[in-house]
């Protein structure tokens, strides 16, 4: 049995409905618009968010986080283009701003920039994106803390689906401590 990759992506939100986008300039999904997010390295998928988040938005965005809660679960069909190995459930977090903080500027890797949601910017994500990111961005807006979570299943983005769990079914890996 393959190992897989933990992979976290966020969902960084400001009052005025914008989120963080930045376009990927090496890696998985190099040249497409991309949420804050990467590998899990020696760490819980929290900790691994709010580093990619400092790391590739800036970590003084940090400073104005109300809060972090995962909203979705997905799982998709994709290898990671330097190991091949596949990526395991992708943990997707909401981060809410409260207040549109200046970012890092361009790095090797990000280049980051508040956007709104829609339109002809979701053709330049990665395919799955047009599918789950609308809905999760919907649930995190309207829920707010952690009561439940989307689990999207996208390993055939032709037939995918969706289900809404409770707390209590999500990945204890996954989950932010009180």
């Amino acid at each position: 049995m393959e190992r897989l990759i933990g992979t976290t992506q966020v969902l960084v939100t400001e009052p005025s409905g914008k989120f963080i986008v930045g376009r990927k300039k090496r890696g998985a999904g190099e040249g497409s618009l991309m949420l804050p997010g990467g590998k899990v390295e020696q760490e819980s998928h929290v900790t691994g968010a709010l580093r990619e988040i400092g790391q590739e938005a800036g970590q003084q965005l940090l400073n104005v986080l109300g809060g972090i809660s995962l909203v979705a679960i997905l799982h998709v069909n994709r290898r990671c283009p330097d190991t091949n190995i596949p990526f395991g459930p992708i943990a997707v977090y909401h981060a809410f701003a409260s207040r549109a903080a200046p970012l890092l500027g361009p790095t090797d890797e990000f280049e980051p920039r508040w956007a709104p949601l829609g339109g002809p910017m979701l053709s330049d994500m990665l395919p799955d994106y047009s599918i789950w990111l609308p809905a999760t961005y919907g649930f995190s807006q309207a829920g707010g803390g952690m009561n439940h979570y989307l689990e999207f299943d996208l390993r055939n983005i032709a037939a995918w689906n969706m289900n809404l769990r409770g707390a209590q079914d999500a990945p204890q890996e996954c989950l932010v401590a009180a």
